[in-house]
């Protein structure tokens, strides 16, 4: 399913500099985050997966700012050190994704593996982007040229950032929203679960232990919660559950 990726500004919430994505990439978003240095992988409105990252020295920080992914290159050498491509102690590793940052088509800056596994979560890089080699391997073969990456610092949720982004995401917590659902609810405690019998009556039919979460279509307020693709009741109390309604970020 296409989504349209629109040029916005993000919210100042969120203490970032003004950044946009483009409207003509695939529907697919990279976003960095420098505070946490974590990459986070969307597909189709969905964050995928998560990955801790390595990003630049104070002397050398990661451009930040709204890139697209300019090449996929694998084993590509070292030039600096005129380092064979997949030499073992190549510092890129064997992937690289190439970002166009200004002018750079994708040959200054990117997002590659590593030699020293154990930088991974720091900042030691001369501006690129360091990832597990396992990892850079799963991402190189998943992600398309000309996919919109963020590189940027902010608090709070990332879902909720690409979507101020501009990004059409249609997951809460990696979890995909419903069409028609209104909320979500946890159970507290061990708890009944109800059904309908013949008679369109409620029916005690399992008991569901403490943090559980399901999907809300709809309830009454005053502890009644329809749940399961709207084939389920819990009746609770505000101490046994603990409910959320969608977030405001959700487009449907």
């Amino acid at each position: 399913m296409k989504k349209a990726i629109f040029l916005m500004v993000l919210a100042l919430v969120f203490l970032t500099p003004q950044l946009s994505v483009h409207a003509d990439g695939p529907d697919q978003m990279i976003i960095i985050n420098k505070v946490n240095n974590q990459l986070y992988y969307f597909d189709d409105g969905t964050l995928i997966r998560q990955f801790p990252v390595a990003t630049g020295k104070e002397d050398t920080p990661t451009p930040e700012g709204a890139f697209t992914l300019a090449n996929k290159i694998k084993n590509r050498p070292w030039y600096k050190e005129n380092i064979p491509g997949g030499a073992a102690n190549n510092p890129l590793g064997k992937r690289w994704l190439g970002l166009k940052v200004g002018h750079n088509r994708g040959h200054m800056y990117g997002i590659h593996g590593n030699i020293r596994e154990s930088s991974i979560g720091k900042y030691v890089t001369n501006g690129c982007i360091r990832m597990h080699n396992n990892d850079v391997y799963w991402l190189f073969n998943q992600v398309a040229v000309g996919t919109p990456v963020i590189v940027t610092r902010f608090q709070g949720n990332v879902e909720e950032f690409a979507a101020r982004s501009g990004y059409h995401v249609m997951t809460w917590d990696g979890e995909m929203v419903d069409e028609f659902q209104i909320g979500r609810v946890e159970t507290l405690r061990p708890m009944k679960l109800y059904s309908y019998n013949e008679k369109g009556e409620p029916i005690a039919m399992q008991w569901v232990p403490a943090n559980t979460r399901y999907q809300v279509y709809a309830t009454d307020g005053k502890g009644t919660y329809t749940v399961g693709s709207n084939k389920y009741l819990l009746y609770t109390t505000p101490n046994d559950t603990k409910y959320e309604l969608v977030p405001s970020y959700i487009k449907r």
